[in-house]
């Protein structure tokens, strides 16, 4: 996790680099900046809850019939 961390900030910084170097952000940049990253932040805890729920319900069918 620490590894899709590392490169969301890094996007992230990108996004907002190249932003600031074609023209000066106001404040409405850095709102719609912060949405789409927090919306982006919940997508990906969303999919990390499912993917878990997903791997628990796959070792219980398993354990189940290895009984």
């Amino acid at each position: 996790m620490g590894v899709a961390t590392d490169v969301t900030v890094i996007k992230t910084m990108n996004s907002k680099t190249k932003l600031r170097n074609t023209e000066e952000l106001d404040e409405r940049d850095i709102e719609e900046l912060d949405a789409r990253d927090t919306e982006e932040h919940v997508t990906r805890i969303k999919l990390f809850n499912v993917t878990r729920f997903l791997m628990n319900l796959i070792l219980g069918l398993q354990s189940k019939f290895q009984s």
